[in-house]
């Protein structure tokens, strides 16, 4: 049920409401739920971006001890991994690692947000509510 549901990772939710949206036969409760979808929705995500912000934090905390040990960023998440003694977070909307860009003397770090498409980087507009990614970005 909708209980159940709401423990599931947001993108396993999301999935789900969206292929019971699209059905032939979709649910009479399903119906009758359609207003509030949208806010069960958006709870969700919001709760899942805080942990995402949360999880983007630790892996650039873990970057900047690995450039202050090893004097410049590691070339991929993996290799940081190597050097880590705990697992790093993933991120919560796609379930797989934070998309990591070493950038010159810096790098980018992001989270694919409620959209769950890669943007690219692009960080989030708040005006345009189903677009970009969640970014931290270092430049040394």
């Amino acid at each position: 049920g909708n209980v159940e549901l709401s423990q599931q990772p947001y993108r396993v939710a999301k999935r789900f409401y969206n292929d019971q949206e699209h059905s032939p036969t979709k649910p009479a409760l399903l119906l009758l739920s359609n207003e509030w979808a949208g806010t069960r929705d958006s709870f969700h995500a919001r709760a899942e971006t805080s942990i995402a912000r949360l999880g983007l934090f630790r892996v650039v905390l873990a970057l900047k001890a690995y450039k202050y040990e090893q004097g410049s960023y590691p070339d991929s998440l993996n290799k940081l991994k190597e050097t880590l003694d705990w697992e790093l977070p993933e991120d919560p909307f796609s379930g797989q690692d934070f998309v990591y860009q070493p950038r010159g003397a810096g790098f980018k770090l992001y989270s694919l947000w409620r959209d769950l498409d890669d943007d690219g980087g692009e960080p989030l507009e708040e005006r345009r509510h189903d677009d970009g990614d969640i970014v931290w970005e270092c430049s040394r």
